[in-house]
């Protein structure tokens, strides 16, 4: 999937900086009132809020609790709604029963729901199954991988994660939903950026969570090399019989390019790939 999204995370201490970040292009915005800042810093961070005047362009990450065995508090969501902030990054709960009670008490938000509990993964499924209307304010599903990982105790890498990203990415497929791929600490290891972002064009994912101003460029750079990719093997195949399967083929020449039969296959699955988003 070339046109996959970003999702960019800015400190709710940076709002100086929001500005230069559209500017380079970002497709979404998350001011993020959780994990970036003091707890102690966040009234004072929110009085700052006050002064955007398009509030409802952007999400915000709340700070619902602090871990998962502390109760769950409505306060900072019913704080964005009394000044017009309707789109909400929905962290730290726990299951599926915990959503529900939050989608019911706030029907007239927006919410991305980031699971980074085993059990709401477990659980999503049939929740959205038992309560179909769940849909109409719950506009995607992304993986909070570290909290998910530190819960498990498990090792923060590809083998590990696997299973969550593709659960979450077929659940968010299946009843419309924006799937929308974890957050990578690699803010200087450009190569496993990289990697990620082309495992989430592969796959089929929507969108992508980014943190760093690095990872703009990078993941801009990533969607770029496909988009090439995918012109060059569409090339191929208009210069093909109609309905080409991959049967043998007379050599010739393309842009200076000699065209034989296993570029004309890579061609077709590149193609494939592309367009069945995986």
């Amino acid at each position: 999937m070339i046109n996959m999204q970003s999702y960019f995370f800015v400190p709710a201490s940076k709002l100086n900086k929001l500005a230069d970040i559209s500017k380079k292009g970002v497709g979404e915005m998350i001011i993020d009132f959780e994990d970036a800042i003091l707890s102690s810093e966040k009234e004072k961070y929110f009085e700052t809020l006050k002064t955007l005047s398009n509030l409802k362009d952007y999400w915000f990450r709340v700070p619902l609790r602090g871990t998962f065995n502390e109760e769950i508090s409505y306060d900072f969501i019913l704080k964005l709604n009394s000044i017009g902030a309707v789109k909400i990054i929905l962290p730290k709960l726990k299951s599926a029963e915990e959503l529900i009670d939050v989608l019911n008490t706030f029907s007239k938000n927006k919410f991305i729901l980031l699971i980074e509990h085993p059990r709401l993964l477990i659980e999503i499924k049939n929740a959205i199954i038992n309560n179909p209307i769940m849909i109409s304010s719950l506009y995607g599903l992304g993986l909070g991988s570290h909290d998910l990982m530190a819960f498990l105790e498990a090792k923060h890498s590809e083998p590990q994660l696997d299973y969550p990203r593709k659960e979450l990415l077929y659940i968010a497929k299946a009843y419309n939903l924006k799937a929308i791929d974890i957050a990578s600490m690699n803010i200087f290891d450009k190569l496993t950026f990289m990697e990620e972002v082309q495992y989430g064009m592969d796959n089929g994912y929507d969108a992508k969570f980014l943190i760093h101003p690095n990872q703009i460029t990078w993941f801009d750079e990533q969607l770029k090399q496909n988009e090439i990719l995918v012109n060059w093997a569409q090339n191929v195949l208009d210069h093909l019989p109609k309905n080409y399967n991959g049967d043998s083929i007379v050599p010739f020449i393309l842009n200076e390019e000699v065209i034989e039969k296993p570029h004309a296959m890579r061609a077709l699955e590149i193609i494939r790939k592309n367009r069945d988003g995986k």
